[in-house]
């Protein structure tokens, strides 16, 4: 990123100041239905579980790539693309050469940025995408500046690079991707954000000097077509963008993008039944520098949350109305303690990591330059509770490893179930170099955490249960990206989507988890499918379970005449 971002975060903090002032910090409340969890939490370090040399690491993805039930672990960083097949027990095994990434194709996936599973062809099994991109201090004589993304067709077990024949070899400075269905026949399409342009022929002014992103229809078979004109959703041509999130925000059938636009409004278009999008830029307030997204439900009243990560300024927790885009970060937050302006966040994660039934939040942060010159990353928890006011967010230690309290230049992370236990763990892609825009590496602590990671959640459950939930449809989409899951346990209700590409650079596995606290079972779960269909479930036991999608609004019949569904749309 650019030197001298703090001219702009500079004049914020004035008016930041205020608001946090005028936050008054609300003491929590017990609710004795629903207790907050009160132990501490716990995540455990394994840094040496992958075995990996130090890396200039980048996205991360924990999916279960072969469905076997363990979330396994790719890698995105400058050196290459780095999978781990999931042995069980904290065991890993380096899976490139079982899946074929050898030789010329191992070659091709060196400058690595984002990466996702998905099945872009409908047959069933996962396909890799990875975004690669040169960073403008890399750039130089003799370097290729733009670089295409490489999609590998699984193929019987095997990654075949099916790039070209797939409409894909198109160069660019790639940052983050996603799929969904954004054209209204269900098949899902890519979207892929242009950051910072790596050729130096961007802007000289802040927010000015991106590349321009891109998106392609999805034809059902593996291939693609380029979507332009109206039909489009990549921001400005000039945007320095990051992350993004698909999503059905206004919960009317249709798949909604919110993209982070570095310096600038972000960019939010609205999807049309019949494809193509509606220009939604007026409904976002201004949010400094944002960089990672991540959906969930913080406050707890089962409407769908965006977390965003910001540059230098306070995270934003964003809930959608007709009227537009509300931040709730510093009503949550009070004037507690708020580690988030100072550093540059990236990856995040919205998970309920001590299983009581609301919904935390991790996240990682990097070098970056601020008001105060170079800012260190660091990793942050942060957990909801009860307020006389609402539900509010208060930060809290997770345990004293110096991997948890060392400086970090993170960017990557991604949660899912690393050990079949029930609770989430996490993986954090790191960047070992931080550096300047001039190429120069920093000067940096001793304590920096120089190798990417995994976090083992052994959070003390004191008998609080879980449900996993794995969605299934006919295709095409047969893993319903895009769907959103509502599950109420006594008198709460959360709210998770299934992604394909979120946080920052990285991909969350597909089952959506959810803590039961001290309840047996869920009162009900809520789907609302990709194309808005809805599906109520009152009979799902604790533990994981598959939802398939039928025909049948209420299972079983009969059960679902006094549900009342929050937050949704006719």
């Amino acid at each position: 990123m650019s030197l001298f971002r703090f001219a702009y975060a500079e004049a914020l903090l004035p008016f930041l100041w205020i608001l946090l002032f005028l936050s008054a910090c609300p003491e929590p409340i017990e609710n004795e239905e629903h207790p907050d969890s009160t132990e501490a939490l716990s995540l455990s370090p394994q840094s040496e579980a992958l075995a990996l040399p130090p890396l200039d690491a980048y996205g991360i993805s924990l999916v279960d790539y072969d469905d076997d039930g363990l979330s396994d672990v790719t890698l995105a960083a400058r050196e290459g693309v780095f999978v781990f097949h999931n042995e069980g027990d904290w065991t890993f095994r380096d899976a490139r050469e079982d899946l074929g990434l050898t030789g010329t194709t191992a070659a091709s996936l060196d400058k690595s940025h984002s990466v996702v599973w998905v099945d872009i062809d409908d047959d069933g099994d996962l396909d890799l995408f990875v975004g690669r991109r040169v960073l403008p201090e890399d750039s130089g004589p003799g370097v290729n500046a733009l670089q295409a993304p490489v999609l590998l067709r699984n193929d019987n077990g095997l990654l075949v690079d099916v790039t070209e024949s797939a409409g894909l070899q198109v160069t660019g400075s790639w940052e983050g991707a996603a799929f969904s269905d954004f054209t209204g026949d269900g098949v899902l399409d890519l979207i892929l954000l242009g950051g910072i342009d790596a050729t130096g022929q961007g802007g000289e002014a802040l927010g000015h000097q991106g590349s321009g992103g891109a998106m392609w229809r999805g034809n059902g078979d593996g291939t693609f077509e380029a979507i332009i004109g109206d039909a489009a959703c990549t921001g400005p041509e000039d945007s320095e963008s990051w992350g993004l999130l698909a999503l059905d925000l206004n919960e009317d059938g249709n798949q909604d993008l919110l993209q982070a636009n570095d310096f600038r409004e972000a960019t939010l278009c609205l999807g049309r039944s019949e494809g193509g999008f509606d220009n939604g830029d007026a409904l976002v307030p201004l949010l400094g520098g944002p960089m990672g997204m991540g959906a969930g439900d913080l406050n707890g009243d089962g409407c769908v949350d965006i977390y965003i990560s910001n540059f230098d300024n306070p995270d934003n927790v964003l809930t959608y109305s007709p009227d537009g885009l509300t931040d709730h970060y510093l009503a949550m937050i009070g004037n507690g303690e708020d580690p988030s302006p100072p550093v540059s966040g990236y990856g995040l994660s919205l998970s309920d990591m001590d299983l009581d039934g609301d919904q935390d939040v991790l996240w990682v942060a990097a070098y970056d330059s601020g008001i105060n010159g170079w800012s260190p990353g660091r990793l942050a928890v942060a957990r909801t509770g009860d307020s006389p006011s609402g539900r509010r967010l208060v930060y809290a230690s997770a345990g004293n490893d110096p991997v948890l309290t060392g400086t970090h230049n993170g960017y990557g992370l991604a949660h899912g179930d690393l050990d079949g236990d029930g609770d989430l763990d996490f993986g954090v892609g790191v960047d070992r170099s931080p550096q300047d825009e001039f190429g120069d590496v920093l000067d940096v602590p001793d304590d920096m955490v120089e190798n990417s990671f995994l976090l083992r959640n052994d959070t003390p459950r004191n008998g609080r249960g879980w449900i996993s939930l794995v969605l299934q449809q006919p295709a095409p989409n047969r893993r319903a990206v895009g769907a959103t899951v509502r599950v109420k346990v006594g008198q709460r209700v959360t709210a998770r989507v299934v992604t394909a590409g979120s946080s920052f650079l990285s991909s969350h596995d597909y089952p959506l988890h959810f803590g039961l606290g001290h309840h047996e079972r869920p009162d009900w779960v809520h789907v609302r499918w990709p194309d808005g269909s809805t599906q109520t479930f009152t009979d799902l036991s604790p533990g994981s379970n598959t939802l398939v999608r039928s025909e049948q609004g209420c299972v079983p019949s009969g059960t679902c005449d006094d549900i009342t569904i929050p937050c949704t749309s006719p």
